[in-house]
This record gives C-alpha cells, sequence and structure tokens, in this order.
C-alpha cells in the first residue's frame, strides 16, 4: 500500500531532483569555462616555452660567434662555458615542450627535440675544437652555410611552431570569454525554469495525490455534520490513508443515515401514540357530555367516534 508518506518524500524527490539538475547544470558550465581556460593556459605555456627554447638557440649561436672571433683557446673557453651552461636548459625546454603539447602536435615537438639534440651535439664539438685545438678550427667547423641552413631550419620550426600554438591558445581564449559570457545569462535563466518547474510539478503532485483528497474529504464530513446523509464518499478506492480516512467516513455516513432513519421512525410513532391519546381524551369527553344529557332526560346524545382512530372505534363500539 502507497501511504502519504511515500507520497511526500515523492514531493521531496521531485524538488531534489530539479536541485540536483540544477547543480549538474551549473557543475557542468563550471567544469566546462575550466576547461577551456586550462587549454587556453596550456597553449600559452607551449608557447612560452618555445619561445624561450628559441631564445637559447639564439643565445648558442651568439656564444658560438665569440668562440669563433676568439684571439686564443683560452679567450673561448669563456664563450665555451656559456655554451655549455645552456645545454641543459636548452634539454629540459625540449623535453618540457614534448610533455605539454596535445596529441596534434606531439610529431612536431618530438621534432622539435630531435633537432634540439643534434644542435646541441653539434655545438659541443664547437666547443672542444674552440677549447682544444683552436678557434679558427671552430669557425670551420660551425661557421658555414651548411650549418647556417640546419639552424635557420630549427629556428623556422620554432617560430613557426610558437605562432601556431600562440594562434590556438587565442582560439581557446576567445571560446572561453563566448562561453563564459553565454552563461551569464542562460545559467541562471536555465536553473530558475528548472527550479521552477520542479516546484510546480512538486505541487501539482501533491494537489492532486494529497491536498485535493483531503479537501474532498472534509467537505464530506462537513455536510454529514450538517445532517447530510444523501452524499456520495470519494476516495474510497485508494489503497492508502486517505483511502483508510474515506471508507471509515463512508462508514460514518452509513451510520449516521440509519440513525436518521430510525430518528424518523420514532418521530413518526411518536405522532401516532399522541394521535391516539387525542382520540381518546376527545372519546371521554363526548362520553361524559353523552352522560350528562342523559342525565339531563336527553336521550337523543350520540358519540362522535368519527374522527377517532380505528382501534378506539371498535373499543367504543364494543
Amino acid at each position: 500500500m502507497k501511504s502519504i508518506r511515500v507520497k511526500i518524500l515523492a514531493v521531496l524527490a521531485i524538488i531534489a531532483g530539479g536541485a540536483i539538475l540544477s547543480a549538474a547544470l551549473g557543475l557542468y558550465a563550471l567544469t566546462k569555462s575550466s576547461d577551456l581556460n586550462a587549454r587556453s593556459s596550456l597553449q600559452g605555456d607551449i608557447a612560452l616555452a618555445t619561445e624561450r627554447l628559441n631564445s637559447l638557440v639564439i643565445g648558442v649561436v651568439m656564444d658560438s660567434r665569440g668562440i669563433y672571433m676568439s684571439k686564443s683557446t683560452q679567450e673561448a673557453d669563456t664563450y665555451a662555458k656559456g655554451l655549455e651552461s645552456r645545454f641543459p636548459l636548452m634539454r629540459k625546454q625540449a623535453a618540457d615542450l614534448v610533455r605539454l603539447v596535445p596529441a596534434g602536435e606531439r610529431e612536431n615537438a618530438a621534432q622539435i627535440d630531435k633537432l634540439i639534440g643534434e644542435f646541441i651535439g653539434f655545438r659541443s664539438e664547437t666547443v672542444r675544437l674552440g677549447r682544444e685545438v683552436s678557434p679558427a678550427a671552430a669557425n670551420t667547423q660551425g661557421n658555414n652555410d651548411l650549418n647556417r641552413a640546419n639552424r635557420k631550419a630549427l629556428n623556422d620550426l620554432l617560430v613557426s611552431f610558437g605562432q601556431r600554438n600562440e594562434r590556438a591558445g587565442g582560439r581557446l581564449s576567445e571560446e572561453a570569454a563566448a562561453f563564459t559570457s553565454q552563461v551569464q545569462w542562460i545559467l541562471p535563466a536555465v536553473l530558475l525554469a528548472t527550479l521552477l518547474a520542479s516546484i510546480s510539478t512538486a505541487l501539482l503532485f501533491a494537489q492532486r495525490s494529497i491536498t485535493k483528497p483531503l479537501l474532498d474529504l472534509s467537505a464530506v464530513m462537513e455536510r454529514l455534520t450538517a445532517g447530510e446523509t444523501q452524499i456520495d464518499v470519494p476516495h474510497v478506492g485508494r489503497q492508502d490513508e486517505i483511502g483508510t480516512m474515506a471508507r471509515a467516513v463512508a462508514v460514518l455516513r452509513q451510520s449516521s443515515e440509519q440513525v436518521a432513519l430510525l430518528q424518523e421512525q420514532e418521530r413518526k410513532a411518536a405522532a401516532a401514540r399522541l394521535e391516539r391519546v387525542q382520540s381518546m381524551e376527545a372519546v371521554v369527553s363526548d362520553v361524559g357530555d353523552v352522560v350528562a344529557a342523559t342525565a339531563a332526560g336527553d336521550f337523543s346524545a350520540r358519540l362522535q367516534i368519527e374522527q377517532a382512530d380505528e382501534q378506539m372505534q371498535k373499543l367504543v363500539s364494543g
């Protein structure tokens, strides 16, 4: 049997469902906005790492030129130390780049990492020649058209890679800003509509399942209290507390109807008894009148029993 408690819990569940749905929509909006901002920030980090890596490459090139122009290996060693201090930073930046980039850019980042490794290997040989042989030998090894072409290719790859990721970050920033702008007015409207819909549904359910049946039974009981018995009791077929109340009211209606019937029967019986008493009084009075007339010598007086009840007429007639 479904009780009123279950129906009340159902009403609360409807309202709670609306609240949960509203919370889920809000969480979705916050999650999406956070995701867009995080992706935009990641693209910015990738562009920054690429720019730093390119700056390190340029710094290595400038220190290499210092080795080329040195007058002695001792002078070249000063620039060589600058080169060697940048190599670990370049490796770290290249590794960070591979780690940061999304799957679509992973191949390009791996290519950059490979070229950086080759670049460091080539410049390490430049350092060795400048220290152990002569700056002129280092110049011959590093300052040539082939090496410049390789360095330019690396530089161009870094620049294009950085610009591409910077543009991607800009698009994500614009998308995040647009989504945030939409959410600022759409989300409150959706949340309000959802809450209103859930509350309205809960109120309608409560009205149809609980409030209206109780009001119907209350109206029936008021009519019973006023003395009406020829009325129908609604909701007697329900299998809950309201149905139990309705069946109890139906029993009360039947009892009230029987009481009213008995009262009517008693009223009629009392009226009949009163009528007989009145008839007897009338006959007794007529008897007194006849006896008085007879005593006075008038033997024409007769009893007037036409209006008396049948039983009294039989009694008088003997």
